[in-house]
């Protein structure tokens, strides 16, 4: 179940999109983030978006080594508010980083044990 949390430190709530089913069919997917993978975790938090996807074939980066995960971040021209908002769709611009399963160990820990995962607190942004 999609949630909106709210995290010590940060003065807007967190919006888990990870889940969310919409009522009129749309629903976040890896495809509609432009990438080919599992969706493992999407949140927003007032005008930024973040995603975890796992590739379906690694990413070869700059510095020779292969990337099996992307963080897809997102500047948004709406605020996330509500997991039904669809801020995530009203896209500014946008960037991918690339990164081993070694680099984020802690978050995909976190994740593989169900336990809760803020990606802005793992992922600088700003």
């Amino acid at each position: 179940m999609a949630s909106s949390l709210h995290v010590h430190g940060f003065p807007e709530p967190l919006v888990d999109y990870t889940d969310t089913d919409v009522s009129d069919g749309r629903r976040l997917t890896v495809g509609s983030l432009f990438c080919d993978g599992e969706l493992l975790a999407a949140q927003g938090r007032d005008t930024h978006f973040l995603a975890l996807v796992k590739l379906s074939d690694p990413f070869q980066r700059l510095d020779g080594k292969r990337g099996r995960y992307c963080i897809v971040y997102r500047s948004l021209s709406q605020p996330c508010r509500d997991v039904l908002d669809e801020a995530w769709c009203s896209v500014r611009g946008f960037e991918y980083t690339y990164w081993q399963a070694k680099e984020i160990a802690s978050v995909l820990t976190r994740l593989k044990a169900g336990h809760p995962v803020d990606l802005f607190e793992h992922f600088w942004i700003f």
